[in-house]
């Protein structure tokens, strides 16, 4: 499948609160976010929130974790509980670099000097 390109890899995790995989996945998730910010969006969708999401991704399962590169190629689907080194290690199998530095949605202009 296809979704909008954002221009960063994207992790969507569909779930529950009452789902035991999901509520194991909740923390990981909290800290990809907050340990790859600016490098991943780490998204959690609550299908009982939001039951039309099932649909749009496809997902009949809870837990599912779906990878999306930057340009919104789905490249990875799965579907339980998945720990955050195998999230990892899919990532990098996938070629996307989560260790290099985050990008600066603002270009850096030249100083002038006029002294």
């Amino acid at each position: 499948m296809t979704y909008p390109a954002t221009g960063q890899p994207r992790l969507v995790e569909l779930g529950t609160a009452a789902c035991i995989p999901c509520a194991m996945m909740a923390p990981i998730l909290k800290d990809l976010q907050a340990e790859y910010a600016g490098r991943l969006q780490v998204e959690s969708i609550d299908t009982f929130q939001n039951p039309g999401a099932k649909q749009q991704y496809d997902a009949p399962f809870c837990a599912t974790q779906i990878f999306i590169d930057p340009s919104g190629k789905e490249r990875f689907r799965h579907v339980g509980y998945y720990s955050k080194k195998d999230i990892l290690a899919k990532w990098k199998e996938l070629g996307v670099d989560l260790q290099a530095p985050p990008l600066s949605s603002e270009k850096q202009s030249p100083r002038r000097s006029d002294a």
